[in-house]
This record gives structure tokens, C-alpha cells and sequence, in this order.
């Protein structure tokens, strides 16, 4: 501890500005960054093949005909649609 600071409030040890830059926990505005720049020759849209859905555990192959749904998906208090068809149709599969 420094010695100065014996003689602060303990809440007033956490009273620094708050550094983001290069810190390696705050990438999500890095990751987002590349998912908006990132270009059609950068992806290879290759579904699975029956091989490789054979290998799956059983559980992971059940209802595959709800793969494709577009319903709500829910997580706490946001509610987003999973749309598949428009990944499909931005890669030129539907």
C-alpha cells in the first residue's frame, strides 16, 4: 500500500479512472469490431456433412427439424429472433 493512502477512506482506493485500452478482459468491442469488417472471402460456409452428423452424440441429432426455427430466443430480459433463413440467404444457400 502506499504510504499516503494510509490515511484515505478504503473507498477511496478504488477512485482511479477505469483503463480499457490494452487490457486483454475488454475485447468484446475487438471482437464486434472484426465481425462488422469482416468480408464475404473471409467466410467458407460448408454445412455438415451426414459423416461428420453420424459422429455427433445422439443427443446433439435430436429435433434437427427445429434446426431452422425462427423463434425468440430469450437470455434475462432481452428478447432477439433467430432468424436462420437470412444467414442462409446472405451466403446464397436458400
Amino acid at each position: 500500500m502506499h504510504p499516503l493512502a494510509q490515511d484515505m477512506p478504503l473507498g477511496h482506493r478504488w477512485n482511479v479512472p477505469r483503463v480499457e485500452i490494452n487490457n486483454p478482459r475488454h475485447v468484446l468491442r475487438i471482437y464486434r469490431s472484426e465481425f462488422d469488417h469482416q468480408e464475404d472471402y473471409r467466410v467458407r460456409w460448408e454445412p455438415y456433412t451426414s459423416d461428420i452428423l453420424e459422429m455427433l452424440p445422439a443427443v446433439s441429432r435430436q429435433a434437427s427439424h427445429l434446426w431452422l426455427s425462427q423463434v425468440p430466443l430469450l437470455s434475462s430480459s432481452i428478447v432477439e429472433m433467430h432468424v436462420s433463413d437470412r444467414v442462409l440467404r446472405q451466403f446464397g444457400r436458400v
